[in-house]
């Protein structure tokens, strides 16, 4: 996982535990500065090839965090904090 993959997680995570639903793929590339989803398509796609994602093609906020993808992430934040 690359760092962006980690921050992208983390974004999913803490939005879903702020608001109770996913963020969009517009939402995240605006929490990321970015101007355009192309970015935010290709590292989703690759999250989800890796198992760390899922999404239901074609519906909105359907984005979910794996548990294999949780555990990568509190991984990644013990780290951070060492």
């Amino acid at each position: 996982m690359t760092d962006v993959q980690g921050r992208i997680l983390g974004f999913i995570v803490d939005w879903h535990a702020g608001r109770g639903f996913s963020p969009t793929v517009r939402e995240i590339s605006r929490g990321f500065g970015w101007k355009t989803t192309a970015n935010v398509h290709q590292h989703l796609e690759r999250m989800e090839r890796d198992g760390l994602v899922t999404r239901q093609p074609g519906m909105a906020r359907t984005l979910r965090v794996t548990p294999a993808g949780a555990q990568q992430l509190e991984e990644l934040r013990q780290e951070a904090t060492t």
